[in-house]
């Protein structure tokens, strides 16, 4: 199979796996320090992925519709947080 430049898709050949495996990538990325603009902890992560898997459980959730409808007030003048869209678009 010939390849033209900037063809990215995998070949049979292609193989470019470090030999260490996947236990030195993740022991690397382990230590990493924290990312600054993620300060949430797994505990937090956790607790948070919790609380949204209960409430989708309960039925409390917004339809794609509405959250769309929102998400395209973001840029502009009248944008408000959801909550406070909600109430306003009545």
């Amino acid at each position: 199979m010939e390849r033209e430049i900037g063809d990215v898709r995998p070949s049979a050949t292609d193989d470019h796996r470090d030999p260490a495996g996947d236990d030195a990538l993740s022991a690397w990325l382990e230590s990493l320090p924290p990312c600054p603009g993620l300060p949430y902890t797994d505990e937090q992560i956790a607790a948070a992925d919790a609380e949204a898997e209960a409430d989708l459980a309960a039925g409390r959730f917004y339809p794609n519709s509405v959250v769309a409808e929102w998400l395209g007030t973001w840029g502009r003048p009248d944008y408000k947080p959801f909550q406070e869209w909600l109430k306003s678009s009545g």
